[in-house]
């Protein structure tokens, strides 16, 4: 689908989000992996979000699942553009690490129905600490990045827990938040 219109044609749904006012998190804009957009399509999409409305902050983030799209192009245009690059961590995607707004947004799409917390606890651990890094701006060493690192600044995170086993996304989501508060080992 040509983008060059999707900003114009979001204006309503945008404008329904802010009536959450301080509750609205991040904005998602998700691409199917067979997608055609580039770098370039992406980064004249990114130019075009707006950074506010109605004196409302966005936060926009996007999901790029097309590998060969993801590359240091499309990590310089969402840093110029503060959107920040979803972190997705699945079977379907490559997991990276490069930051590029004022927050993190990652998807945990590793959730199993046969687990009560929903995530093995060496995943959640090994979250919880990736969110604990990124929220004090230390660096992150165990995600692999197509780009320099960005500075290292302090950033609000948002870890969602979603996956195949969707009953157990709630109590992965809780296990996590635990461990991130020190709570959960």
């Amino acid at each position: 689908r040509d983008l060059s219109s999707l900003a114009e044609a979001a204006a309503p749904f945008l404008q329904a989000a802010i009536a959450l006012g301080d509750r609205l998190g991040p904005l998602l804009w998700q691409f199917d992996p067979r997608h055609p957009a580039d770098a370039d399509a992406l980064d004249a999409l990114m130019a075009r979000l707006p950074k506010q409305l109605d004196g409302i902050p966005l936060q926009h983030a996007l999901e790029v699942r097309n590998a060969a799209v993801h590359g240091a192009a499309l990590v310089a245009a969402a840093r110029r553009h503060g959107v920040a690059l979803v972190i997705e961590d699945s079977g379907e995607a490559p997991l990276h690490g490069d930051l590029s707004a004022g927050f993190v947004y990652a998807r945990i799409k590793r959730s199993q129905a046969r687990l009560a917390e929903g995530l093995p606890a060496a995943v959640q651990q090994r979250w919880a600490e990736r969110a604990r890094r990124w929220s004090v701006g230390a660096p992150v060493d165990d995600l692999p990045c197509c780009a320099e690192p960005a500075p290292p600044l302090p950033r609000e995170v948002y870890l969602l827990c979603i996956g195949a086993g969707k009953a157990r996304n709630p109590a992965a989501a809780m296990a996590l938040q635990r461990r991130v508060d020190g709570a959960g080992g």
